[in-house]
Parts: structure tokens; C-alpha cells; sequence
């Protein structure tokens, strides 16, 4: 039993003994505040989880799309040698 939910037993008790309303009344208050608080803590958390997911799936498509990216640059040089060797095969050739 946390500390808040004991103070609550014990005024409420107090309540049931006849004794002032008023500290109950402030502790239904703090109660009220605490549990509206925990509510949305509670949903926040769940939009960071969403946030965080997201984000990791995010940054794994971008990893592969620059894996992708670097491939296909490497392609393009080695193409590029490919013509360079051809064309000079061929100026060797019509000599």
C-alpha cells in the first residue's frame, strides 16, 4: 500500500469517526490530481513507445537505403572503368 493510499485509509477513518472533513476533502483533491497525473503520464508514455519505434524503423531504412546508395555508386565506377578499358582496347586495336 503506497504512502498516498494509506493517508487516504486513515482520513477517511478519520471521516467515518466524526472527525474535520476538510483534511479529506484536500486529500480526495491531491488523489483526483494524482490519478489524472498518472493517466497521463501513462498515455504520454505510450506516444514516446510510438515516437521511439518509429524512429528505429526509420533510421533502418535510411542505413539501407545508403548501403543501397553505395552500391550502386560502386556499380556506376566500375562501369565507368569497364568503358575506360574498352575504349582504349579498341584505340590499341584500330592502330
Amino acid at each position: 500500500m503506497s504512502v498516498l493510499n494509506l493517508l487516504y485509509f486513515i482520513f477517511r477513518k478519520s471521516l467515518n469517526l466524526g472527525l474535520s472533513k476538510f483534511p479529506l476533502l484536500r486529500l480526495d483533491r491531491e488523489v483526483d490530481s494524482r490519478k489524472d497525473a498518472d493517466e497521463e503520464a501513462q498515455s504520454l508514455r505510450k506516444d514516446v513507445d510510438s515516437a521511439t519505434l518509429t524512429r528505429v524503423e526509420l533510421e533502418a531504412k535510411v542505413e539501407t537505403l545508403c548501403e543501397e546508395l553505395d552500391l550502386l555508386r560502386r556499380a556506376t565506377d566500375e562501369v565507368r572503368s569497364l568503358k575506360c578499358l574498352k575504349l582504349k582496347a579498341l584505340a590499341i586495336h584500330n592502330r
